[in-house]
């Protein structure tokens, strides 16, 4: 499973550099985001997906590409 705000971004019809707007941080801040993957705070998604207008659940993809709409501990 892999968070990607790029493609989740897309499916709404939002640019990354309008979601980095509307955060008030830069495009290359968003990329750092992006590029932490799992390691994002909760609340930095919670924010994005306010923006965009999705659940956070939706930034999450399995290897497949598909939405994983489960969260799995990885200490379970």
């Amino acid at each position: 499973m892999q968070i990607d705000i790029k493609k989740t971004c897309k499916r709404y019809g939002i640019s990354l550099q309008q979601l980095a707007d509307a955060m008030g941080i830069s495009r290359q801040g968003l990329t750092y985001h992006q590029q932490r993957g799992n390691c994002i705070e909760v609340a930095t998604l919670e924010r994005m997906a306010e923006i965009i207008g999705c659940q956070v659940s939706e930034f999450f993809y399995q290897d497949d590409g598909n939405v994983d709409n489960s969260f799995h501990c990885p200490h379970c």
